[in-house]
């Protein structure tokens, strides 16, 4: 069954990209090139947000030294948390059709100024979804479960039996997980565990979740594999025996005829960092390719800037753009697709 589960996936996920790739043939545009860049970005624009320089969890599979380290390099005299100033200055050039996912490379609820920018964005009409591990400060933890509904969809990243995510789990902590679990009762809600198994008491919260029809099976997520993060993490680095990891394509296999596109769909999903700019994507920890300054740019143009650049539009579709260059996601278009449709 595991493997017709896996063959499944696999052959839908590549009917739903062809379905994609002809149905925009033919609506006239036969520009490869135009094609490759449609297929690289998501239907809808995201922007995921990272409150801060360092996540206190440091979890083993998260390469948070590499995101501190580049952004201490690149930015010492920035802000290094999220500021209300900022964060406005920033959103002001993001249209409202752009789903803000609070995400990006730290836990979102470990900012005190989280229900601001949460309540700035419902007051001006932006849609937001989050991925939390339910850890951060008091303030902004209370307020998230008393707010769960603002949320069109919630990932909850829970802790594992091997500690691979650092995370204390007191009462506190199992409270606010069953009380975010009860509101929510399956609404645009899963549950992802990296590694074995949850943690005892987890575990516990999640069976009786699910005895109680609060927590339905389908909506648990148990992650078999994963993202290196641009080459950042592996297998010996992690530990994680039971966690495969993406293959990157071999530089001898491309070909000088090959086009190139993002099967990660990450053209249109930059991470907002706590200065104002924004990074590539959420593989990018190394911080390797900056778009631009949110602050004094529209947002549009930003995820524009390397279709419209003769230079890295080149690049990008022969193969040659540093950092993709790097990413298991980074494919040719004729080639086996990653899935993430």
């Amino acid at each position: 069954m595991k493997y017709l589960s896996i063959i499944r996936t696999t052959v839908h996920t590549k009917y739903l990209f062809f379905l994609r790739y002809f149905k925009y043939k033919i609506s006239g545009v036969n520009n490869q090139d135009s094609i490759n860049f449609y297929l690289s970005k998501n239907e809808s624009p995201s922007l995921e947000v990272s409150v801060k320089v360092g996540c206190g969890l440091f979890c083993t599979y998260c390469p948070q030294s590499n995101y501190i380290e580049s952004f201490k390099n690149r930015y010492a005299k920035d802000y290094k948390v999220l500021s209300k100033m900022v964060f406005q200055s920033a959103m002001k050039n993001v249209d409202t059709n752009t789903l803000i996912k609070w995400t990006g490379f730290t836990e979102p609820l470990d900012s005190k100024n989280f229900p601001f920018f949460c309540e700035y964005l419902k007051n001006n009409s932006y849609r937001q979804s989050i991925s939390t591990t339910l850890k951060g400060t008091t303030k902004s933890v209370r307020w998230f479960v008393d707010n769960i509904a603002l949320f069109s969809a919630v990932t909850l990243h829970l802790p594992d039996s091997d500690g691979l995510m650092k995370c204390k789990v007191d009462g506190e902590y199992i409270n606010n997980l069953y009380k975010v679990l009860e509101v929510r009762k399956n609404k645009n809600l899963d549950v992802f565990l990296i590694g074995k198994s949850f943690q005892s008491d987890v575990l516990k919260v999640i069976e009786n979740c699910i005895r109680d029809g609060i927590l339905n099976k389908k909506n648990i997520i148990y992650a078999k594999v994963l993202n290196t993060r641009n080459l950042s993490i592996d297998a010996e680095s992690t530990g994680l025996t039971n966690i495969q990891f993406r293959d990157k394509i071999s530089d001898t296999k491309k070909q000088k005829k090959d086009s190139y596109y993002c099967a990660y769909r990450r053209l249109n999903q930059g991470v907002l960092l706590p200065n104002g700019r924004v990074t590539l994507c959420c593989q990018d920890y190394k911080l390797e390719y900056i778009l631009g300054d949110l602050k004094n740019e529209k947002l549009d143009d930003l995820y524009n800037k390397i279709q419209t650049s003769e230079i890295d539009n080149n690049l990008f579709l022969s193969g040659d753009f540093y950092p993709c260059t790097k990413c298991e996601h980074y494919r040719t278009i004729d080639n086996s697709f990653t899935g993430h449709l």
